[in-house]
């Protein structure tokens, strides 16, 4: 019988012998020779031939990988203590939940993920929240926006909010104005026109009570009055027809014109009356239901509805979250929607920053022509959000904790950051 040590070195000579290694032929060897994954990652972490090759079979990116692991190895100690899953393989599993797999436990399907122990992903589980706990995945989002020519060199900075839905978080909740009798999760994103984003934050949350019964009561009592004042004008206008007719039976002798004039000064006056007695009564009535409604709903139980706050509100909480320092700091400029209008002045490292939003139709002042060149890329923030929206744990809010479900957000977000710079420094 063959050593494990053995085995696994003759797995590395099959792997080297493919340029590019496929999934199915690799995942044959495994299970033929009854390999264990987290065994050979842990022999071949500091291998990055082969390495590399396994993370490009998996469809991951490289550079996201390496730079992820990079910031575990900084912020945790090394201790003489040997750890049978190394970081390496911990990081591929987290990865497979982005689009493989829905749910951790989900994870008991995954080959490379075979163990023999039940409750192996509870392991990753609890693994995934240190990580998270730690900022890890982050500092490495930050990391591909810090110190970069490239991404300096581009003033040019859109702004918008993006709508999660939500399935299972309890933290950072709202209604989604979109889609009525839905939650979601509301997060403000700053990317630049080169479609690199530079930052993410949550939406902070306003909580309003609001008494379903008391609006039903008010509804209906605005349905009466309503059919009250149709009732109160037929009326009316039926009493002005007779005076009508009483008025020329009365003036034949005087000219049409002047009873014309006549009978309009009269009927005027009458409504003139009539109104402002019903406004009176109206408005007395309004007070006395509404002071009634409230006597009778203090006692029933109210429900807490939970509201994002406007757009221009997180403008400079999510200019604050940028760690890149631009080369021209006198030129930066943030365009965004209708939503983000205001008159006041926002800054980036005490640094100016002019807003560029379309203006209102009852506005004085109009875009200029710069302006308007520049609201034309706004579309370029929602392809930023269709590349991130790829990923099925993102679309679908699925963790409970906003630590653990922004951590994911970062790596897609990440993970894309470098595609797009891969591409440019070609």
């Amino acid at each position: 019988m063959k050593n494990k040590t053995t085995i696994l070195n003759e797995c590395v000579q099959f792997i080297n012998k493919f340029e590019i290694l496929e999934y199915h032929i690799f995942i044959e060897y495994i299970t033929k020779n009854s390999i264990y994954f987290y065994e050979l990652i842990s022999l071949i972490k500091n291998n990055k031939i082969i390495l590399k090759k396994i993370i490009v079979m998996l469809n991951i990116n490289y550079d996201f990988f390496i730079q992820s692991i990079n910031t575990i190895e900084s912020t945790f100690k090394k201790n003489n203590h040997k750890n049978d899953y190394s970081h390496e393989y911990y990081l591929i599993m987290i990865l497979q939940l982005l689009n493989n797999h829905n749910q951790w436990i989900s994870l008991k399907l995954n080959i490379l993920a075979n163990n023999p122990y039940k409750y192996h992903y509870k392991t990753i589980h609890k693994k995934f929240i240190l990580y998270s706990n730690k900022q890890i995945f982050k500092k490495t989002f930050y990391e591909t926006t810090v110190n970069n020519e490239y991404i300096s060199k581009n003033n040019n900075l859109l702004i918008d909010a993006s709508m999660i839905a939500n399935k299972l978080g309890s933290e950072n909740v709202t209604v989604n104005c979109e889609y009525t009798k839905k939650n979601c999760t509301k997060l403000s994103f700053i990317a630049n026109t080169d479609k690199i984003i530079l930052s993410i934050t949550p939406y902070d949350i306003n909580n309003k009570e609001i008494d379903y019964n008391e609006i039903k009561e008010i509804k209906k009592n605005k349905k009466q009055k309503k059919l009250e004042k149709i009732n109160k004008i037929k009326i009316i206008k039926e009493e002005n027809k007779q005076l009508k007719k009483e008025l020329k039976e009365k003036t034949t002798i005087l000219n049409q014109n002047e009873i014309k004039n006549e009978i309009k000064n009269e009927i005027k006056n009458e409504i003139k009356n009539e109104i402002k007695n019903e406004i009176k009564n109206e408005i007395k009535n309004e007070i006395v239901n509404k002071n009634e409604i409230k006597n009778e709903i203090v006692n029933k139980n109210k429900i807490l509805i939970k509201t994002t706050i406007h757009d221009v509100m997180m403008i400079q909480t999510s200019l604050n979250n940028i760690k890149t320092k631009f080369t021209d700091k006198n030129n930066i400029t943030l365009t965004g929607d209708l939503g983000y209008l205001s008159q006041k002045k926002y800054k980036i490292n005490n640094d100016n920053v002019l807003l560029i939003t379309p203006k209102r139709k009852n506005q004085q002042t109009t875009n200029t022509n710069i302006e308007k060149i520049k609201l034309k890329s706004r579309y370029k923030i929602e392809n930023c959000f269709g590349l991130i929206k790829q990923y099925e744990r993102i679309i679908i809010r699925k963790d409970k904790k906003m630590n653990t479900f922004m951590s994911f957000i970062y790596i897609a977000c990440a993970i894309e950051n470098n595609k797009i710079l891969k591409k440019n420094n070609r």
